[in-house]
């Protein structure tokens, strides 16, 4: 079930990624509102991804976090679905992972108590913060006892009415959605 919901979000995310003015429209929209939020306001250390064509363009988040004195930090797996957080920033060499992510290489890593907001990737949401990602299960076992805010940036081609997860599974804090200009926060 999970892996058909999947794969439909992500034909249909694929599909967006070639209207890059439209794409890239709605991006600006969502970061323009991520902007204003307190947690961006008060975060020191965000955590985010480096990403595929396909998905919502950090790279902008990240130039903005630079010019703001923010620290970026991005994702590096380990095995058996963990991972952690280490600093990002022009000097930092990038590595292809088998998986199509990029990863940092021989970069600082950052304790999980020292990230104050995780901009959250995924497959899909719904407007209650339940996600499906990949399904490596990589951020259900970070956020298990991450104490910083969450929150995702999702189009509307990302947007589920219903999904059933499990016990493990976690939800994010807010969502920025550019569908219709709305953030549901409080989650």
């Amino acid at each position: 079930m999970k892996q058909a919901i999947r794969q439909g979000i992500l034909a249909k995310l694929k599909h967006l990624a070639t209207q890059e003015d439209k794409k890239h429209a709605l991006e600006e929209d969502m970061l323009s509102r991520l902007y204003e939020t307190d947690q961006w306001r008060q975060a020191n250390v965000i955590a985010t991804t480096y990403p595929m064509t396909h998905e919502f363009n950090t790279i902008k988040l990240m130039n903005q976090a630079f010019l703001e004195g923010k620290t970026i930090v991005i994702p590096k797996t380990k095995k058996r679905g963990e991972m952690d957080f280490y600093a990002y920033h022009d000097d930092v060499a990038l590595e292809l992972t088998p998986f199509g992510v990029y990863e940092p290489v021989g970069s600082q890593l950052y304790d999980k108590k020292s990230i104050d907001l995780m901009i959250v990737p995924g497959v899909g949401f719904t407007q209650e913060g339940k996600r499906i990602g990949y399904g490596g299960g990589f951020y259900d076992r970070y956020l298990t006892d991450f104490k910083g805010h969450t929150i995702s940036l999702v189009f509307d081609e990302q947007l589920l009415e219903e999904l059933e997860i499990e016990e493990h599974d976690k939800l994010v804090d807010a969502l920025i959605c550019a569908h219709k200009g709305e953030l549901y926060e409080g989650i």
